[in-house]
């Protein structure tokens, strides 16, 4: 499995801040990275959606938000969906048996070419763009709840 690391200016600050409070705090914040990591995760699954033509279980199931410890977070994505994304245009044979070729049945009249042109849908700039919104209440509502259940 692929990861997509996604980093935010200014976090190296907020670690050092958060180095010398309690530490619910930093379970908090870390809390609300997973709820940004799982934003991504479903900005993502969203575009693949909207920008595949052929829907792909495999993909889609593949991206995933993952807590890699108290305040990391990481959305994992299968290699085949990078391919997807990022692939050069090339050609593609029709042989017999190919998943491709049975999609080209469907979508040609006729006589079938010998071998068709594919391309790249990129999803994952679109999706993380989608992703990126509200991480900005998420954090501060985690600090809110932080602050609130350290006072008792």
């Amino acid at each position: 499995m692929s990861v997509i690391t996604v980093s935010f200016k200014g976090l190296t600050k907020i670690e050092n801040l958060l180095t010398g409070l309690p530490k619910n705090i930093k379970k908090e914040i870390g809390n609300g990275m997973f709820q940004i990591a799982k934003n991504h995760q479903r900005g993502l699954r969203t575009q693949l959606n909207r920008t595949s033509q052929r829907f792909d279980y495999k993909i889609w199931n593949s991206i995933k938000a993952k807590k890699l410890s108290d305040n990391q977070s990481v959305v994992g994505m299968a290699k085949e969906g990078f391919m997807l994304d990022s692939m050069k245009t090339h050609w593609v044979s029709l042989k017999p048996g190919r998943a491709i070729t049975a999609w080209a049945m469907t979508r040609f009249n006729g006589p079938l070419p010998s071998a068709i042109q594919v391309r790249a849908h990129p999803f994952v700039i679109n999706g993380l763009a989608r992703g990126k919104a509200g991480k900005d209440k998420i954090l501060q509502d985690s600090l809110d709840l932080a602050i609130k259940n350290s006072r008792g």
